[in-house]
């Protein structure tokens, strides 16, 4: 499927890339430990290294509570999430995910020994939580719901491409503070709390963005979702008539009368064979993503620099070099997602980021520690940077749109739910282990990842589905679930009328509304009918 952008409905696109940029705050802050690691200042402050940088007895131990309290934090954050998003609306959910991200950025910048850091550092790791849940359901879902199906793949991206540019900001003011300034605490506090602008910008943007139309259909605002949608898709030549629109609300309109009537339950998710389906293939896929080693490259960076030879201050300028490169990665997969398709990116990628942890390995195991092989050493970092172009290209941005594809409207925040929680348990237990195994087993702990990566991508050779170019009413098709899409948008024509532009009153019949039905432990169990 080519995608032309000489039509590309910009009003949509800015729309679509303000909600993405709310994802430059989870990568900023996902990130900026892997160069507050590298700060000596920070290091001999809370004690894991002294003047003559000799590591304390419990370094290894104190790293690795500061990486796994954060993960531990945002675990708790991805569980409570769901319900926000489904009961308030993604705006609410980025709100409240964007101040308890403030707060627990603040506290963490303003500690003052480790164990306050540390405390604090699940505190920001919560909100941190609550932000990846909302920006992978804003993001890739809020994305996907406002963006024409020809244009989806490359909107969805956007969000990918904006985490890249918050690794890469964390990188890069890291740098700065570290060559610029010289007060030995403002060096890490400093970056720290920058993070904490990216959080207010966030908050900032929310009232330019309109809800989800999905989401006020599911509320019985119909009248509302109509003016966004109107509103979204009056650049394809038709602005008087609305063709697109006008299609595009009548198959929403439908699909939501029939999605409300679907149990939601989180048993019902796992007992429905096609439901289950696609929960372990978002888990699963998750988990390999994970399982590429790029947290423990990104957050321990500064280890396998040092293993290899280079200085802190090196160590400082080849992360920030290095969080240039998914910038780079998440263009390319941007541009060509909606060509190439989700499942050839998701699968190349796996096979590229085995090929070169396989490779990292190997240099680590040969010039670690030894500056004497220059070609070696260098070799080792460009195969670093080869690696996060791999999980750039594939695992993030066609990774991200297939999980903001494959669920139905009603169980789509705890769809998205599962794939975060999958991440961040991935990443927690990785995390933890990273310091203990590269001290102890050292380039053999990357062997861990070749066999799970190996094994997995035969796995998903056989299970992936291509979603592109479906409008998302109609992936539930893919999955067998044909009894589930009340319509197809090549249907809804002109020959029945259903062009016209909706009409609206204060009694309108048929306004559909999904009730909550707590008692079952469902989002939504049946359809209420509002006015006559």
């Amino acid at each position: 499927m080519r995608t032309s952008f000489k039509r590309l409905p910009f009003k949509n696109f800015l729309i679509c890339l303000a909600i993405a940029f709310g994802n430059v705050t989870y990568g900023y802050h996902a990130a900026i430990i892997g160069t507050t690691l590298s700060q000596p200042t920070f290091l001999i402050y809370f004690g894991i290294e002294n003047e003559t940088k000799e590591r304390s007895a419990n370094a290894d131990a104190l790293i690795g509570a500061m990486n796994g309290s954060f993960q531990a934090g945002s675990l708790l954050g991805v569980i409570t999430t769901g319900m926000i998003l489904t009961r308030y609306g993604c705006k609410m959910a980025i709100f409240y995910a964007a101040t308890c991200c403030t707060i627990g950025a603040a506290i963490v910048t303003a500690s003052q020994n480790v164990a306050m850091f540390i405390a604090f550092r699940s505190v920001a790791g919560f909100g941190s939580g609550l932000l990846q849940v909302s920006r992978c359901y804003a993001g890739p879902v809020y994305t996907a719901e406002l963006s024409p199906p020809k244009f989806r793949g490359f909107f969805v991206g956007m969000n990918g491409l904006m985490i890249a540019v918050g690794f890469g900001l964390a990188s890069w003011v890291g740098l700065a503070f570290n060559s610029l300034v010289s007060d030995s605490e403002a060096q890490w506090r400093g970056p720290l709390g920058i993070g904490i602008l990216f959080c207010l910008m966030s908050i900032g943007f929310l009232p330019f963005l309109p809800e989800s139309p999905r989401w006020r259909m599911m509320h019985a605002q119909n009248e509302e979702a109509w003016i966004t949608l109107r509103e979204i898709h009056d650049s394809d030549g038709d602005e008087q008539l609305h063709h697109f629109a006008v299609r595009e609300y009548n198959q929403i309109r439908k699909q939501v009368e029939l999605d409300c009537t679907l149990d939601s339950s989180w048993k019902h998710m796992f007992h429905k064979p096609s439901y289950r389906r696609r929960c372990l293939l978002v888990i699963a896929y998750a988990f390999l993503g994970e399982s590429t080693a790029m947290l423990v490259i990104t957050n321990y960076g500064s280890i396998l620099y040092k293993q290899l030879g280079y200085d802190n201050h090196s160590q400082i300028v080849l992360e920030a070099a290095y969080q240039v490169i998914p910038f780079v990665g998440n263009l390319v997969g941007c541009l060509i997602v909606d060509r190439v398709g989700r499942r050839t990116l998701m699968l190349a990628s796996l096979v590229g980021c085995n090929i070169f942890v396989a490779l990292e390995a190997a240099m680590v195991a040969v010039y670690a520690d030894s500056a004497s092989n220059e070609a070696g050493l260098k070799m080792g970092v460009a195969v670093l940077f080869c690696f996060i172009f791999c999980y750039a290209i594939g695992v993030d941005v066609a990774g991200i749109v297939f999980y903001g594809e494959i669920f139905p409207n009603h169980i789509r925040a705890k769809g998205l739910t599962l794939a975060v929680g999958a991440r961040t348990l991935t990443d927690l237990v990785y995390l933890e282990a990273a310091t203990t195994a590269f001290a102890n087993i050292g380039w053999r702990f990357f062997l861990v990842f070749n066999v799970i990566l190996t094994v997995g991508t035969v796995v998903m050779y056989f299970v992936l589905p291509e979603t592109r170019g479906l409008p998302l009413e109609e992936v539930a098709a893919i999955f067998g679930d044909k009894d589930e899409v009340r319509s197809y948008i090549h249907q809804i024509n002109d020959e029945d009328n259903n062009t016209a532009l909706p009409e609206f009153s204060d009694t309108e019949v048929g306004e559909s509304k999904c009730e909550l039905d707590p008692s079952k432990g469902s989002e939504y169990l049946h359809l209420e009918y509002v006015g006559a």
